[in-house]
């Protein structure tokens, strides 16, 4: 079914045929206006994924993604693609400037309301350690004789990148803003980088011969003062604990082994300890 419409956007006027191309219950009429604004979107790949399973679906907003071929073929008709529109009219939720979220129910309360729908299509950078590339894809909503429909709009409303932008950090390429995001993208990917650091260290001194070394030799030594402690109580009250003698013991004779296989490892790895003892008192700092 087509209907004449006349739309006017940029001050010109434009006259195109609306296409109603039946998605569910959802019309989706569809007629280029513009070229999408390319952003960036300054986070990890899955975070983007839980975002957008989560607060952007239920806003009105679909991730769209697709390889940089795919994307280049959506920008080539400015947003104007049959497949990307049916997954928007499917979505869940609306939004408005009004508004600025809404519900199901919020919607057939305000009919008069301009509601919306937005696609973000993601796209990876062309260097693969990048943040993934975007664009919007953003559609209005049309009712006429009583069928719901949707058409395209300009896919970078502002209300509609602030909508987006509350859940993800997009910035416009070649925009102040992306400076900023690029900046504290890079100062977290810094501090991660750092933490994996210190996490691979501390995996290394866990694993080295050293630590396992000093960890027995210290626990040998607590369970020798239970062992001595027992059996002081022992002598005070006429009773010694044996489950605690046995624990204690049994712990000195694990250890004894552990430090009996991994002394050659620490002597060839160029350790210059004596023995256990004078190993552990030079990390007691």
């Amino acid at each position: 079914m087509n209907f004449d419409l006349v739309r006017s956007f940029g001050g010109r006027k434009w006259r195109s045929g609306l296409v109603a191309l039946l998605s569910l219950c959802w019309g989706v009429g569809h007629a280029a206006e513009q070229t999408p604004i390319e952003y960036k979107i300054w986070t990890y790949a899955s975070e983007i994924q839980n975002v957008c399973k989560g607060e952007l679906w239920l806003r009105g907003v679909v991730c769209i993604f697709v390889t940089r071929e795919r994307a280049q073929s959506i920008l080539s008709v400015a947003g104007d693609d049959k497949e990307v529109l049916r997954q928007i009219a499917g979505g869940h939720g609306y939004f408005s400037p009004e508004t600025s979220d809404m519900s199901l129910g919020d919607m057939l309360l305000y009919r008069r309301v301009p509601m919306y729908r937005a696609g973000v299509v993601i796209y990876p950078d062309e260097a693969p350690d990048n943040p993934p590339s975007a664009f919007l894809v953003t559609v209005r909503e049309r009712v006429i004789e009583a069928l719901t429909g949707w058409t395209l709009t300009d896919p970078d409303l502002p209300f509609v990148v602030s909508r987006i932008g509350k859940e993800l950090p997009i910035a416009a390429r070649g925009s102040e803003e992306e400076k900023t995001r690029a900046a504290d993208f890079a100062a977290r990917k810094a501090a991660l980088a750092d933490s994996a650091a210190r996490l691979a260290r501390l995996e290394a001194w866990h694993q080295s011969p050293e630590y396992n070394i000093i960890t027995c030799f210290r626990q040998i030594v607590a369970a020798r003062q239970e062992i001595e402690r027992e059996q002081r109580v022992g002598r005070a009250s006429g009773y010694e604990n044996k489950r605690k003698l046995h624990q204690a013991g049994d712990t000195i004779v694990d250890c004894e082994d552990v430090i009996k296989a991994q002394w050659p490892r620490y002597r060839a790895n160029g350790g210059t300890a004596r023995d256990p003892a004078e190993l552990s008192a030079q990390f007691q700092k």
